[in-house]
Parts: C-alpha cells; structure tokens; sequence
C-alpha cells in the first residue's frame, strides 16, 4: 500500500500549482477509499493549520521515515542504535576511556582518568533528485504509485547512507577479506563490538551475495537479513564488494525531517554522477522537465552523525566468500 507521505507527493507534484487545501481536496478525490485520506477533521481549523493539509503531511513524513528503517542504514540505526541528540548541539568525544582497577585489600584505588575533545553535531543536507513522467504521477494504478515510492524511499536513503558512510570510515584502513569467513567476521566485531552497543553490517550487493552463498543460518537474503546472528542492511552507498561495521553506540546523530519540493519547467542534466561543473568548457546537456513532460522531485534531508568513540566502525573489503 502506497504511503500516505508519497501520496502527498504525488497529488502535489501531479497538480503543478495550488494550495494545501487544493492538494488535499486532490487526495481526497483520487483515494477516495482511504480514510487516511478522506477521513474529516475533528477539530477548528486555526491560523496555522487552517488547510488541513499540514497535519496530513506531517503524519506521513513520519510514517515514511519509519518505512526507510528496513532500507537505509542511517534511518535503521537511528530508530534502535545511535544515541539521538538534536542537531547542532553540543557534544563531547571520549578520547581515552577510564580504567576499573580490583585493589587488595587495605590498599588505594588508583585514580582513572578520561579524556574528551568536544564539538557541535553540524547538520548536512543530503538529497535526491528524481525525475517522473507525468503519465506515472497521473497514473492511478496502485502499481505505478508504488514504483514512485520505490524512487522516491531508495533516492532518500541512498543520500543518508553515504553521508553516514563517509562519515564512519573516515580515517578507516579497509581489511581484505579472506576465504575463511568467520575469522574476518570475528575480526569486525573484535574492532568495534563493545557491551551494551548494537552492531549492524552494512553491505554491498555482491557482498551481500557472498554472504548468502555462505549462510550457515537461513537469514540472510540478497536484500539483507542477519549474518551469524549480526543485523545486514543492503545500502548502494557502499562499495558493492565491501562490508561496513558499525557500532551505533559510538555515534550520535540527529535529522530534522525530509523536504520535497518538485519542477515542471527546470532543465536537469541527467546524470548520477560527474556532473558537468563548466572545467572542461564542453558545457552540459540539459533536459527540460517541460519538453519532455516530466517532472523533477528533489527529497532532502537535514541530517547530523558523528562519531564520539574510537574505533566506532570497521571495513572488510573485497568480499568473495562462497566461490
């Protein structure tokens, strides 16, 4: 069933122009069955939410951030894992942890000592562009709404998957895998498993592939899954041979909700990579949304991770188990 967040989207991006009563009153007539949808409010409207529409939207960027959990690593480990703090807020990294010391009897307890480096959990807009036709976003038929909000869940957790990768491995010296594949994960988990933190795999399709081929389990499947008992998130974000270790109780992170805003007449190069930036003077190919009767969706996010423990993520690179 599509979400009610993606049904907003599309009755906003199909009407082109209009309200938030408009883009309601075009929800109510297109899933007339959905009492989500066409259900009445049951309080005066007010000055600031006197369309309705607000409150509609808002509870449906929560159900579709709740459905990115399954998808995107950055979301999964934000619902059951990272220590959430709100953006820009102060934080402090332990440098060096304090050490428990059993004294005989009758004699002092040394003194530990801690070490902290302090900071501010910085947000960073991650994002998505994708482009529709106007005959899907006009399409009725249950199967194209939820190819759109297929696009629209993989655009935004690709984006927040590679904001939390490139974070977490920064200064992270990769491992390459051997034949034996539980000695390399034993060694993941020596590197970033501590009491009381969950630990999540985050894989790249043929990394993923390689741990089905080995399974001893059952539980893990090309889309994720558990490897010998250790939770598998499937992310583009990672290189497709490579398995990311995470220990999210080393990290703090925040977000502030997903931002969508389309565009019938923007021209777009159409390109996932590379893009034309004007240094090397052959200029950029551009589609116009107009022309080719389309539309473009851009879905961001202010989001915010950092680590505040060593050691808070590990690489195995060139996965090839099973072959």
């Amino acid at each position: 069933m599509t979400s009610l967040f993606a049904k907003t989207v599309i009755a906003r991006a199909a009407l082109k122009t209009g309200t938030p009563k408009d883009i309601a009153a075009a929800m109510r007539a297109r899933w007339q069955n959905d009492p989500a949808v066409t259900k009445a409010a049951v309080t005066a409207g007010t000055t600031a939410d006197a369309d309705w529409a607000g409150s509609l939207a808002s509870a449906g960027v929560a159900e579709f951030v709740g459905s990115l959990t399954g998808t995107s690593a950055f979301y999964n480990l934000l619902s059951n894992g990272f220590r959430r703090v709100p953006l820009r807020a102060r934080i402090g990294s332990v440098i060096s942890a304090p050490v428990a010391h059993r004294p005989a009897e009758g004699m002092p307890l040394p003194v530990s000592r801690m070490g902290f480096a302090s900071g501010a959990l910085s947000p960073v807009r991650v994002g998505s562009v994708v482009v529709v036709s106007e005959e899907l976003l006009q399409n009725a038929d249950p199967a194209a709404e939820a190819l759109f909000e297929s696009e629209l869940r993989t655009a935004v957790a690709t984006a927040a998957d590679a904001y939390l990768i490139t974070v977490a491995t920064a200064g992270v010296t990769p491992t390459t895998a051997t034949a034996n594949y539980r000695a390399d994960v034993r060694a993941l988990l020596d590197t970033v498993a501590t009491p009381g933190g969950r630990v999540v795999f985050i894989a790249g399709q043929r990394a993923a592939n390689a741990m089905v081929a080995v399974d001893p389990n059952g539980t893990m499947t090309p889309e994720g899954g558990a490897f010998l008992s250790v939770p598998v998130i499937v992310s583009a974000a990672v290189a497709t041979d490579s398995i990311v270790a995470v220990q999210g109780g080393a990290f703090v992170a925040g977000e502030d909700g997903i931002r969508v805003e389309t565009s019938h007449h923007a021209a777009f190069e159409m390109l996932d990579s590379s893009l034309g930036q004007n240094t090397s003077g052959d200029g950029a190919q551009l589609v116009s949304m107009f022309q080719t009767n389309s539309a473009a969706i851009l879905a961001s996010a202010w989001l915010g991770v950092e680590a505040v423990r060593a050691n808070a993520a590990a690489v195995l690179s060139d996965v090839n188990w099973g072959v």
